[in-house]
């Protein structure tokens, strides 16, 4: 089947289905005020932006661009901006991911500004709490796709720092107030069940596309809310 957005109360109550389409919608956030998601869209083939009410109405295209993908979008903290991770498709496990940066543009969709542009697969972007960075992952060797991901963070001038490098897959979820929030794991396994949980398979499927032997990934999709020690 295909993927569609959903939204729920905190508590885990009154689920409701915003998107049903034939195509895959996915990485719904929520504009700081509360009245907008942003979204990205698979449409023929090929990713794009839209945006919609919180209640699924008025599913609008919001940014597209002739022969790239452009996904992964996130609000600035202000609303006024939206950071995204653009790159050309491809096929296969890994395609040619080392085209993909880090885009900005204006949260209309007009005016997107390059932010990265190293040929280090640089994706999921995260803008710091008072909107003056972003935090993505950045691929440890240039013109590669399956080799360990770094943790680094850029001003909107594309001067980038090194924040995480210690051979692990680094993969950020948010930068809050309290710091950034990230998934750390030891091999490419760890990128994968990212790329799983995204596409929002049942546990049972995601346990199936992992490599025998890594029990302990598997525990922790079986039994999520187990208190783990981070991956060393």
């Amino acid at each position: 089947g295909n993927v569609d957005i959903w939204m729920m109360n905190p508590d885990g109550t009154e689920l409701e289905q915003l998107t049903d389409t034939p195509e895959d919608e996915r990485s719904g956030k929520i504009s700081p005020d509360g009245t907008k998601i942003v979204y990205y869209k698979n449409v023929s083939g090929k990713q794009e932006i839209w945006t919609m009410n919180v209640n699924g109405e008025n599913q609008t295209l919001l940014y597209n661009e002739d022969g790239y993908h452009v996904m992964q979008p996130v609000w600035s903290p202000d609303g006024n901006f939206i950071a995204y991770t653009r790159g050309l498709p491809g096929s296969g496990v890994c395609g040619p991911c080392s085209t993909w940066e880090i885009f900005m543009m204006n949260s209309d969709g007009s005016n997107p500004v390059q932010i990265t542009n190293d040929n280090h697969r640089d994706q999921k972007p995260s803008f710091s709490p008072d909107g003056t960075e972003l935090c993505f992952a950045h691929a440890e060797s240039s013109n590669d796709c399956c080799n360990p991901t770094d943790l680094y963070k850029s001003d909107f001038s594309g001067n980038l720092t090194a924040v995480i490098t210690d051979g692990n897959y680094q993969w950020p979820s948010d930068w809050g107030t309290g710091g950034i929030l990230f998934t750390n794991g030891s091999n490419y396994n760890q990128q994968y069940l990212e790329r799983l949980q995204e596409i929002s398979l049942p546990v049972d499927e995601q346990i199936e596309h992992i490599e025998q032997g890594d029990e302990f990934l598997i525990e922790r999709l079986r039994n999520p809310a187990a208190d783990y020690s981070p991956v060393q």
